[in-house]
């Protein structure tokens, strides 16, 4: 409750091993022009993250470490909308070449287009 009230990103707020990364094991998938989001509902009360971001897709570490900071952090401010969801977001190739806010954006877009 606490960690709610805070906007922190704790450990208990991320997907941890592989296991829960199984993503033949989510229900919904939005692909979208720079993101692929799988979701599936979890028996816990609040939202959990789990990144991909390839180095395939992103050749610079640098650059995956910034759109990872970002998706965190709009995570972050907006897990109170998320609840019991574990969420899995995987970049596509181009998507270092978007701007921070331009990124930021989306994303905001994208957290209140997931289903309730």
């Amino acid at each position: 409750m606490l960690n709610s009230l805070r906007k922190t990103f704790a450990k208990s707020d991320r997907l941890l091993n592989s296991k829960e990364y199984q993503l033949d094991s989510f229900t919904y998938y939005r692909p979208s022009q720079a993101l692929c989001v799988w979701i599936k509902l979890n028996d816990q009360a609040h939202a959990r993250l789990g990144l991909i971001l390839a180095k395939k897709q992103i050749k610079k570490a640098n650059k995956r470490n910034r759109i990872k900071r970002i998706i965190r952090e709009s995570f972050r401010h907006h897990k109170d909308l998320l609840q019991n969801r574990d969420i899995v977001i995987g970049a596509r190739a181009g998507l270092e070449r978007w701007s921070n806010q331009r990124l930021r954006q989306f994303l905001d877009e994208q957290w209140k287009k997931l289903p309730v």
